[in-house]
């Protein structure tokens, strides 16, 4: 019920007018309702008071992602995500949206050093270690981006995305089919509507010379595109 959220959010708001945890909800209100504008004014209200270093982080998280994701203004997102990262340095959440927006820019250098101080904060985060995977596969470093692949596998082997990235080095970065495919279908068992996995399984079939196989992956992958539209 987004608009008695927003009327509830506005007369606690008339109630203490520099309460911060006020202006931060009503701002997620806003957000639901796609009021943005109104939504990104309480944000900044809220982070502005700052009653904390460690939730004000997490608005700043949460303000830096409506710009990335609503927007597509990564300048600001990046903006914001910085401020965030300065009052909570151990805020690895936050790191690994800034990378993430680091990599939307193309700024791959920058987003490799974000995820590698998001995987300081945190060691065993696996997500961390997959995301620097790729970054370091886009910036052409092969064997540190397997490294860091087969790190985030080995923390959590059922993580698709690892296994179908690692899939992809193995396939275009070395040229061997042969160790590429058990990680697509590593990935398939993992998540059935992969839909990427599906199209890389059919490439590394093809390259083996397995073209009955390669296109039944290739039929696949065009019926569950139909549904994930990947």
């Amino acid at each position: 019920d987004k608009i008695n959220s927003v009327s509830a959010f506005k007369l606690a708001l008339e109630q203490e007018k520099t309460n911060p945890f006020y202006h931060n909800s009503l701002a997620f209100a806003y957000l639901k309702a796609e009021l943005y504008e109104d939504a990104i004014n309480h944000y900044n209200m809220a982070i502005s008071i700052n009653p904390d270093n460690e939730w004000t982080s997490m608005v700043c998280h949460a303000l830096g992602s409506l710009y990335a994701e609503i927007y597509g203004n990564f300048e600001l997102a990046i903006e914001k995500y910085h401020i965030g990262v300065d009052a909570d340095p151990k805020n690895y959440a936050i790191k690994l949206s800034l990378g993430d927006a680091f990599m939307a820019k193309g700024d791959v250098e920058n987003a490799i050093r974000t995820y590698c101080d998001a995987i300081s904060c945190e060691p065993d985060n696996f997500r961390a270690y997959s995301k620097a995977g790729l970054a370091l596969w886009e910036n052409d470093m092969i064997e540190e981006a397997m490294v860091a692949l087969h790190k985030s596998i080995d923390l959590n082997p059922n993580f698709d995305i690892a296994q179908n990235n690692l899939g992809v080095i193995y396939l275009d970065g070395l040229g061997c089919a042969s160790d590429a495919l058990p990680f697509f279908i590593r990935a398939l068992e993992i998540n059935p509507s992969y839909t990427l996995a599906y199209f890389n399984a059919g490439r590394a079939n093809e390259m083996l010379g397995d073209k009955t196989q390669a296109a039944q992956y290739y039929q696949m992958a065009i019926d569950m595109n139909s549904l994930t539209e990947d």
